[in-house]
């Protein structure tokens, strides 16, 4: 880590580091806040969809309405890779490549780039994120200045 502190650069980035750090600590206690409030009414309404679901299985309607609104039931498929070899097997030996997504696991990408090879057919792109943790000690002494 560079040590810039007592440079015009550093007093650039450290104005920077301080706005964010208010506008992170900031965030967080606004989603802490809206977190408490929510988590109750998420939880009530997953409740509340369990049971629609059960009875409206149990019933046998799909959709039901009234002034309040209306709900559907969609009853949905998903595959569960159980033997990973025989998916690879059955999808040689019948061409089924639909059973497939277009992409490529990121690691295992990256580990063949690294080495200097590359993966036919495969383009890539960077992105960079930049990561920020706050200190302790500001995000304790920000809370207190809003009170």
């Amino acid at each position: 880590m560079n040590d810039l502190s007592d440079s015009k650069q550093g007093e650039v980035l450290g104005t920077f580091l301080f706005e964010l750090a208010g506008i992170k600590v900031g965030l967080s206690v606004i989603d802490e806040d809206y977190k408490k409030k929510t988590e109750r009414l998420k939880e009530r309404k997953k409740e509340i969809e369990r049971e629609l679901d059960r009875l409206m299985e149990q019933i046998g309607v799909d959709s039901f309405k009234n002034e309040a609104g209306t709900a559907s039931r969609k009853v949905n498929i998903f595959p569960n890779i159980k033997d990973f070899e025989q998916l690879v097997q059955f999808i040689a030996e019948t061409g089924n490549y639909a059973l497939l997504k277009k992409a490529v696991n990121s690691k295992p990408f990256r580990d063949i780039i690294e080495i200097g090879e590359s993966v036919p057919g495969v383009d890539n792109y960077v992105d960079s994120k930049i990561n920020f943790s706050v200190n302790p000690t500001f995000r304790d002494s920000f809370i207190k200045q809003g009170e």
